[in-house]
């Protein structure tokens, strides 16, 4: 369980995903006096690997290592957003995040120049939010651009590409850009979005979550990050180097709280100012 809970609407996570994460059992441990004294009384005691590393920080390092990450972040390279792709790492790192995606409407350029940062204890990945004829689609793990069109294209050319096809807030009523995702569509994606910091309501995302887990579908989560207070909102935790393959096999928990609603209304400002400053006729 994570720490604080989900913070975004209270749901648990239940089974049925392709393997979902176990609670932590120290016996796997218990070549440690730590793990040895707790398994003392009942062999058969089950804690969360959390709860154990917090009591225990003399555990070895290789049982303490938990990477958190935000899945859903947009630079200056999206035309609702501001900041500079280092600024985002600088933060995030701040923060006590192991890893990003900067997911850019339309371009992968704020995840590119965010991988120039990127370090051994800090993971970057480059995604894209791609508008398609249906609604949004996104891309991580990618290396090119890719152009937008219908959804079957779009997903057609992340997997050309090796990376993950991802539905961002799929039952987000508020969000005329969301692509409502039907049974139909199932076999052509690899996860859902089922924490995302700027759903309003809880249930938008406990939505998505159910469709998941119904669906066989991995998860994951971001903050939809446009302002640098927003970012480390919302993702995923694992405990893999190999962030991935952690996501397409459910070794991944949801970690997340709603974005204030000025965010919300700070993006609206900007769009409206950019569009207008757009229609100016220079001289």
């Amino acid at each position: 369980m994570v720490p604080g809970g989900h913070g975004c609407g209270d749901f648990g996570s239940p089974g049925g995903l392709r393997r979902q994460p176990e609670a932590w059992n120290p016996a796997g441990h218990a070549d440690s006096d730590e793990a040895r004294a707790l398994m003392s009384s009942d062999e058969s005691t089950i804690i969360s690997r959390e709860r154990f590393l917090m009591e225990n920080p003399s555990v070895d390092m290789s049982v303490r290592k938990a990477i958190k990450i935000d899945l859903h972040i947009h630079s200056r390279y999206s035309s609702d957003g501001c900041l500079e792709p280092v600024e985002i790492v600088k933060i995030a790192r701040k923060k006590g995040l192991g890893g990003i995606a900067v997911t850019d409407h339309n371009t992968i350029r704020g995840g590119v120049e965010a991988k120039k940062y990127e370090t051994e204890d800090f993971k970057v990945i480059v995604g894209s939010e791609i508008m398609t004829g249906q609604g949004e689609i996104t891309g991580l793990f990618l290396t090119d651009e890719i152009k937008t069109g219908t959804v079957s294209e779009v997903i057609a050319e992340i997997r050309k590409q090796g990376g993950l096809v991802c539905v961002p807030h799929p039952f987000d009523k508020l969000r005329h850009s969301a692509f409502r995702i039907t049974p139909a569509y199932v076999d052509l994606v690899d996860a859902i979005e089922c924490m995302n910091s700027r759903c309003v309501f809880p249930r938008f995302n406990r939505e998505a979550l159910e469709f998941a887990t119904r669906h066989h579908l991995a998860r994951v989560g971001g903050s939809d990050a446009h302002y640098a207070s927003e970012i480390g909102l919302g993702g995923i935790i694992t405990h893999s180097d190999d962030i991935r393959e952690a996501i397409m096999h459910g070794e991944v928990e949801l970690f997340g709280k709603r974005s204030p609603l000025m965010s919300h209304v700070r993006t609206k400002i900007g769009k409206y100012r950019r569009k207008l400053s757009s229609r100016i006729v220079r001289p």
